[in-house]
């Protein structure tokens, strides 16, 4: 295949797609669960209050068993300190220094 066929198959693909996305259904509905009636909305809103409920109260239950999902704090290491342990001063190695600032100006001359 030459590059411009490569080319012009990649152009016609994308208009394909281009061309589907605008004529398929628009999928932004805010309104996405108006099927499924009030039942649904209403357990939707037990669950976000319930939700609200363990967040302020961490430590209590619902019914026994099931305590509220909140995240557990981190558990507490008490460890010993670090050993002072004396070790040398690092090794100072010198390095030449930077080439002084320079303006390099190239100018092409021809002459023949």
């Amino acid at each position: 295949m030459t590059p411009s066929m490569i080319r012009t198959m990649i152009m016609a693909l994308g208009t394909a797609t281009l061309i589907a996305a605008v004529a398929g259904p628009a999928r932004a509905d805010d309104d996405w669960h108006h099927d499924r009636g009030p039942e649904f909305r209403e357990r939707e809103w037990h669950e976000h209050e319930w939700h609200e409920w363990c967040l302020s109260h961490p430590v209590a239950y619902a019914y026994p068993g099931y305590y509220c999902p909140v995240a557990a704090p981190p558990p507490v290491v008490v460890a010993p300190p670090a050993p002072v342990i004396a070790s040398p001063p690092p090794a100072v190695i010198y390095a030449p220094p930077p080439p002084p600032p320079a303006l390099e100006i190239e100018v092409p001359v021809h002459i023949r």
